[in-house]
């Protein structure tokens, strides 16, 4: 959801902007023969830090000289330490930006009846109004940083009430083109447009709940009932104002993605192994410039 901010450090500091020397006014009548008005900004410091990740997958010599086509049990082990990884990375995601307690300046939650200040009406009910809700609170956090949100995220749960809210289905069925052969479709980007953002991204990966080995297998979503709207830069750096920021360590890991997969030999094994590594810092850049939607079916 977030742009990746590749960097040549593990650790280092950025600079946060204040709000109001970025939005004052100060431009003045220029007398002739004078000096310009003179400005400037206050720049606050903040540090990521890119914590290392990594897991490895053996493939015993044995295993691979009784199989048919050796070369595709690297590909299969790629694969799967990749899907690990993306795994991961939904976790880290989750924990960082979608907690009550992430530090976002706007966070509301959904209830069944009566919502009151810093409640809304949870969109699994009938009577709701998403549409409503995301806009209101677009404008708030753009009053409160002069940026309007653009991009919004939710989880799986929560874009599935969406498909039989009914205001939202009363907003796509009256902009025309249905029928009892063409009925109207709730996609995504007609979601993106009734919200009045540029994408939407659907937080749907599911994970093991149980451990490795268990008898009994359990898997549930990682992220639900969750939705946060943020405001995304389309240009990244170090200096440019964003609602949040993925830091990868590209002088360690050798790329901008932040994410290598490598194989090497280990001879007193018997075995080739292959490892993923990751190297990020997930970090909330503009705690004003997101709005945390909890509980939201």
């Amino acid at each position: 959801m977030f742009p990746m901010v590749p960097v040549d450090f593990k650790s280092d500091y950025y600079f946060k902007y204040r709000k109001s020397s970025m939005m004052r006014n100060d431009f003045r009548p220029r007398a002739p023969g004078t000096e310009s008005a003179g400005s400037g900004f206050d720049m606050l410091p903040d540090q990521y830090m890119c914590d290392v990740y990594a897991l490895h997958k053996d493939i015993p010599d044995q295993i691979r000289s009784n199989v048919d086509a050796p070369l595709q049990l690297d590909q299969s082990v790629t694969q799967f330490l990749t899907q690990q990884s993306l795994i991961q990375r939904e976790g880290a995601f989750a924990t960082r930006y979608l907690s009550t307690d992430s530090g976002w300046k706007i966070v509301v939650s959904g209830v069944a009846t009566a919502p009151v200040a810093g409640q809304f009406r949870k969109w699994s009910d009938a009577a709701s109004d998403p549409i409503e809700d995301i806009k209101s609170k677009s404008t708030e956090v753009q009053r409160g940083s002069g940026f309007r949100p653009n991009v919004l995220t939710m989880a799986q749960d929560v874009r599935d009430a969406l498909d039989t809210n009914p205001a939202v289905i009363d907003r796509i069925k009256y902009s025309g083109g249905t029928s009892s052969t063409s009925p109207a479709q709730v996609t995504d980007v007609a979601l993106a447009q009734l919200f009045g953002v540029d994408e939407i991204v659907i937080s749907s990966a599911v994970q093991a709940t149980t451990p490795e080995g268990a008898e009994e297998e359990n898997f549930d979503f990682i992220v639900s009932g969750k939705v946060l709207l943020a405001y995304r830069t389309k240009n990244p750096g170090l200096m440019v104002p964003s609602a949040g920021y993925v830091f990868s360590w590209r002088n360690y890991i050798g790329n901008p993605e932040g994410v290598a997969v490598k194989k090497f030999r280990m001879e007193h094994l018997e075995s080739d192994r292959v490892e993923c590594s990751m190297a990020y810092d997930m970090k909330m850049v503009g705690a004003d410039l997101g709005a945390l939607f909890d509980e939201v079916v």
